[in-house]
């Protein structure tokens, strides 16, 4: 059996995932993921108002990071370690996460502290999601 010339072996382009959008420098203590299409001033306005109130600013203490379709977190280039992770409108599968969790609830993995949440437009039209994401975030961030 002769070989095959390198020219003649068939060839197929892989697929990329489209990298996110994203706000603000990785080295930041809280990330900040939620779903690309929700990128819209009144998002961005809920979530400064949801900072003020756990006495972070948004702009300064946080990485904002606008997940495309099929994101996955290894896509970014500094490996989350030693981070509180706020999720609106996605679920760990949606980040290529293996990670059971509840809604509202803090999930450690590894050296992250993920909570997950409704989007954001949800979380702004309803009231008992609003009061699920206060007393998480109180916890997380409040409670010294």
């Amino acid at each position: 059996m002769s070989p095959i010339p390198f020219q003649q072996y068939s060839y197929y382009l892989l697929p990329t995932n489209e990298l996110p959008q994203t706000q603000g420098d990785q080295g930041r203590k809280v990330w900040i993921v939620i779903q690309a299409a929700d990128n819209k001033p009144e998002n961005l306005d809920l979530l400064r108002r949801i900072f003020t109130a756990i006495k972070l600013d948004l702009d300064k203490d946080a990485c904002l990071i606008f997940a495309p379709k099929d994101f996955v977190l290894t896509r970014i280039s500094t490996p989350p370690r030693d981070k509180i992770m706020l999720v609106f409108g996605l679920k760990p599968l949606n980040l290529g996460l293996n990670l059971k969790y509840n809604p509202y609830r803090a999930s450690v993995l590894g050296q992250v502290t993920y909570l997950f949440s409704e989007s954001l437009a949800v979380v702004a039209s309803r009231q008992e999601s609003k009061k699920q994401l206060w007393t998480a975030l109180q916890n997380l961030f409040l409670s010294e």
